[in-house]
């Protein structure tokens, strides 16, 4: 049974001609030697690379180019808990993280254009957004989940790769646009994440991306975060079975410390206070909460930047940073490719 067969097919933006993912440039995962997709064979035939004869399983807008090398210990659990657990699901589309994004970099994407990227597609919520709303001659997505296969079946006018953000599966300078929202945090190597968001864009391209924050100036966003790293390591040596258990527990817990109560106060007309409360936006129970646990608890790692941090990386990555904001609920940076 395929994944995402409820979500229905998404209306592709009028600016885009169809099947414009055949602009797409590939190159080797394994060699970095550029593939070519050949337009006039079988397009579910797989691709062999020219150099090293590496095999790539081709289906019409997806390939899938994960290499065995790309799947470290952090790789395998980040396969585990978002692409086979709560990325499994259908996610609406009606709503989009870049527009947080957007929100919180004075609407600096307003004008996403050209040939865009999206690193971590997860769910495809961002991507069916884009597919919608953007003026754009071609998207392209990359995940590690294989969920990413039933993506591809349902917006055959995107093109989607399953890859790993340390190891793209495309050829130097030719995106106008790459957005990624909390998933270079989640990786073994941000730093090698960044490097190569950098060297698919085009020079001049605009890149927009969000990872968390080491909260250096908020003591109390400190004193959450290293009690979430100890419990984090705590559950990573538990069996399967204590671990379902935890979840349900700091749902339950959470819930009533912090959706309950920030619930309460918004009742009586205290709403800016109350969205600070962390799982705010949680449900009616305890339950509507447990994906956004699962999502801390069961994460590999959680690498944290200020802004400080992140601009030192960005520059020495080709990136001119023109905006870093960085508040309660992460870092968010927009920046551009030297030329």
């Amino acid at each position: 049974m395929l994944l995402y067969e409820k979500l229905p097919a998404v209306q592709v933006s009028a600016a885009r001609s169809k099947e414009s993912w055949k602009m797409i440039k590939l190159r080797c995962t394994n060699c970095k030697n550029s593939l070519e997709i050949s337009l006039t064979t079988n397009r579910n035939a797989s691709i062999t690379c020219p150099n090293c004869n590496a095999i790539f399983e081709r289906k019409e807008n997806f390939i899938d180019a994960l290499r065995d090398s790309d799947i470290g210990p952090i790789e395998r659990q980040a396969i585990k808990t978002w692409g086979d657990d709560l990325h499994s699901q259908n996610q609406s589309p009606a709503t989009s993280h870049l527009n947080t994004l957007n929100g919180y970099l004075s609407n600096r994407l307003d004008n996403w254009h050209g040939k865009i990227l999206e690193v971590g597609c997860g769910s495809g919520s961002d991507s069916i957004f884009f597919t919608e709303t953007a003026n754009a001659d071609l998207l392209a997505s990359v995940d590690i989940g294989r969920n990413i296969y039933s993506l591809a079946e349902i917006n055959m006018d995107n093109f989607y790769a399953r890859a790993s953000c340390l190891n793209l599966p495309f050829e130097s300078d030719q995106f106008d646009f790459i957005y990624s929202y909390g998933v270079i945090h989640h990786t073994s190597r941000p730093d090698l994440a960044i490097s190569e968001i950098a060297r698919v864009c085009k020079p001049g391209a605009e890149v927009a991306f969000y990872v968390y924050s080491s909260h250096t100036n908020n003591l109390l966003k400190r004193l959450g975060v290293a009690a979430e790293s100890s419990l984090m390591a705590f559950h990573r040596i538990q069996s399967e079975a204590a671990k379902r258990l935890n979840i349900l527990f700091f749902a339950t817990l959470s819930w009533i410390l912090f959706t309950l109560t920030s619930k309460l106060i918004s009742r009586i007309g205290l709403k800016k206070i109350a969205r600070k409360f962390p799982f705010h936006w949680g449900g009616m129970t305890p339950l509507s909460i447990v994906p956004d646990i699962k999502d801390r608890l069961n994460a590999p790692i959680n690498h944290r930047y200020s802004k400080t941090s992140i601009n030192k990386i960005i520059i020495a990555h080709g990136l001119r940073p023109e905006a870093i904001v960085e508040n309660h609920s992460g870092v968010y940076i927009y920046a551009t490719k030297l030329d």
